[in-house]
């Protein structure tokens, strides 16, 4: 391997841990969730509130990769039409508002 190649590797590296939501734009993520009525199947049924489905104990995502996949997979069965930006908007808003996963 060249010195190029091995310079650009390394580059590589530190993006593979780098923030996968980052450049997200929290509005449009918090007025998607809200025009898409995701809290209507996200909603904890016995407090009626999201808070509490999204922060249960139980729950599956665990780091961001795991929340931003989740979006993917609502997305696709459900049909919403989202653009991938929109589904890192959204995951970065979930994490903002009721996640706060930091990996």
């Amino acid at each position: 391997m060249s010195c190029l190649a091995c310079a650009l590797a390394a580059l590589t590296i530190p993006a593979a841990h780098a923030n996968p939501l980052a450049g997200a734009d929290l509005a449009n993520g918090r007025a998607l969730h809200d025009s898409k009525r995701c809290a209507a199947c996200h909603i904890d049924k016995t407090a009626h509130d999201e808070a509490g489905f999204y922060q249960r104990p139980d729950r599956k995502v665990k780091t961001l990769s795991d929340l931003q996949r989740q979006v993917g997979l609502c997305n696709s069965q459900l049909r919403l039409e989202l653009f991938p930006d929109d589904e890192r908007d959204i995951a970065a808003y979930l994490n903002t508002a009721f996640y706060k996963l930091d990996k």
